[in-house]
């Protein structure tokens, strides 16, 4: 089932189509506050840090939060592309939300959360380890990094195991340990740096 269910929904997606990266950071950090990530204890920002390290200057597209008393806990770290990108722009968003992760895990010490990743109007949710190597795929559950295909179209009838997905992080601030070992399962090895890194 789409998460495109409205006018309003319908309008975001459409600019989205068409323009650069802002458009699709736009489009999902509208859904995700108003289909999942919403109420007192939710907050999504854009452009902040992955550390509390004043010189930190890396910035992500968007960041979920939840409050967790007595501080607010970094659920998701979400980098986004536009909807045409190259292939190595998708190489580039993943190894973003990879280094994005382990920044934070290394800074918080935590040891474990979600990533996001966007092309345009389609998704793939990651979990990731401070121990793993690389992104666990969580949705889609294939075992393809960089792959356009395994990204879910939000306006299509797929969207549905990304609402399962965003759910199963409202739920769950970590995934459980069997689940953890069947993303393991499936992982790939980690992939070569983008080119000019």
């Amino acid at each position: 089932m789409s998460l495109i269910t409205n006018q309003r929904t319908q309008s975001l997606w459409q600019r989205a189509q068409s323009s650069p990266e802002w458009g699709a950071t736009r489009l999902w950090e509208y859904l995700l506050k108003d289909n999942f990530f919403s109420g007192p204890d939710w907050l999504i920002s854009s452009q902040q840090p992955p550390t509390t390290n004043p010189g930190d200057m890396r910035r992500m597209d968007l960041c979920i939060e939840r409050w967790i008393r007595p501080n607010w806990q970094k659920i998701a770290v979400f980098e986004a592309k536009k909807a045409n990108c190259s292939q190595t722009a998708i190489d580039q968003v993943e190894h973003q939300a990879y280094n994005a992760c382990m920044a934070h895990l290394t800074n918080s010490g935590r040891d474990r959360m979600y990533g996001i990743t966007i092309i345009g109007t389609t998704a793939r949710i990651w979990y990731l380890t401070k121990d793993e190597d690389y992104l666990l795929p969580m949705v889609s559950e294939t075992a393809g990094l960089s792959d356009r295909v395994a990204y879910i179209e939000v306006n299509s009838s797929m969207a549905s195991e990304l609402r399962k997905g965003f759910e199963y992080i409202v739920k769950h601030d970590m995934v459980s340990e069997k689940r953890l070992q069947r993303l393991k399962s499936i992982s790939p090895p980690r992939p070569p740096p983008p080119p000019g890194k």
